[in-house]
């Protein structure tokens, strides 16, 4: 995903987000595979030399609406309790409101795009968070890398089964859920 500089001018800001509009709005009508630049450019009224200013294809202006995962890890020592781990409650809040695309994404079988964009982020939050945490003395259960790609696979697989269209609970239930899990990735058994 291209990783923007914080516009100011409000006419950058405008056009940049009529496209994430568009795309997110064409991609629940069509799917992501059946939306063409082209139908982005027109929905959005931007020219295409503007498009490419901002994204650098289709799937990074849809990749666009992921939430940053630049997520501080909580203040703490070993002495003061348990292991902290990144909060994901805004993220468990970002899936639900974009239920209605994942849902339509589903149904042409395209589900796997939004979750493969969000590895990466995932991996690499997990990645520096296991880092701090294993700098500050915590005990982790194993390499960091290896903890990152497991606590990313773990909250990947919990928002997919969250976009599930008979899936319940709140954001807030299934963010402590998530994190839960990843505090017990981290600290558990050593990894042979």
């Amino acid at each position: 995903m291209t990783e923007p500089s914080a516009p100011t001018d409000p006419r950058v800001v405008d056009s940049r987000q009529r496209i994430r509009r568009a795309v997110r709005d064409l991609v629940t009508e069509r799917g992501l595979r059946h939306t063409k630049i082209k139908d982005i450019l027109e929905r959005a009224c931007v020219a295409r030399a503007t498009f490419y200013a901002h994204f650098q294809d289709k799937e990074d202006a849809f990749c666009g609406d992921i939430p940053p995962l630049r997520i501080a890890v909580p203040e703490g020592t070993p002495q003061d309790g348990p292991t902290p781990v990144p909060p994901l409650t805004h993220l468990f809040h970002h899936v639900r409101e974009m239920r209605p695309l994942f849902a339509s994404m589903r149904q042409r079988g395209e589900q796997e795009l939004p979750l493969r964009a969000a590895q990466p982020l995932l991996f690499d939050t997990y990645r520096r968070a296991f880092a701090e945490i294993d700098r500050r003395g915590y005990r982790l259960g194993g390499p960091v890398h290896e903890l990152a790609c497991a606590a990313a696979g773990a909250v990947l697989a919990l928002l997919q089964a969250w976009m599930e269209p008979d899936a319940t609970g709140s954001a807030e239930e299934r963010a402590k859920l998530a994190e839960d899990l990843v505090r017990r990735i981290a600290t558990g058994p050593p990894l042979q």
